[in-house]
């Protein structure tokens, strides 16, 4: 049976190509909408952080900072961030700041730098794990107790053979 003239073979090969493309569209159509959801729920955070650091001309950062309980850094602070060139938190460095209206620049990992970056996208970065630490020294009865059991093991060893 032949529709359009196009044989079974043909007709099979066209609804793959047609499905192919409708899984493609579906899925592009999945991604932009994930990218949207991001970008506006960044816009959001940023929009939120602004408000929480404006402040009245009268007041000092130090009060600000008290009123809000805005966390304070320091330069070269290892942090998070998330400013105008990343849409994630980012880690960095803080490069400087804070600035008259509180906020810092920063400089992350990966060679982007932000300047004037609100301290509600800026986090402590998690701590890095360390050096395992030293073995606690032995008193001397442990040191007996392994080196007999090395004597042990060794005339078992000798008794074996």
């Amino acid at each position: 049976c032949s529709v359009y003239g196009l044989d079974d073979d043909e007709l099979a090969s066209l609804a793959k190509k047609s499905k192919e493309r409708e899984d493609h569209l579906s899925a592009k159509a999945k991604s932009d909408a994930a990218a949207a959801k991001r970008d506006a729920e960044f816009e959001a955070a940023k929009r939120r952080a602004a408000a929480a650091v404006q402040a009245p001309a009268q007041w000092t950062l130090e009060q600000a900072e008290a009123e809000r309980k805005l966390p304070h850094f320091k330069r070269d602070d290892a942090v998070e961030a998330m400013g105008r060139s990343v849409d994630a938190y980012v880690p960095g460095k803080i490069r400087g700041g804070p600035w008259d209206d509180g906020t810092y620049d920063i400089d992350y990992d990966d060679g982007r730098k932000d300047t004037r970056v609100v301290p509600p996208l800026i986090r402590k970065a998690a701590p890095k794990p360390g050096p395992p630490a030293p073995a606690a020294p032995m008193d001397e009865r442990e040191a007996k107790k392994i080196e007999r059991a090395k004597a042990e093991a060794a005339q078992l060893a000798a008794a074996e053979r």
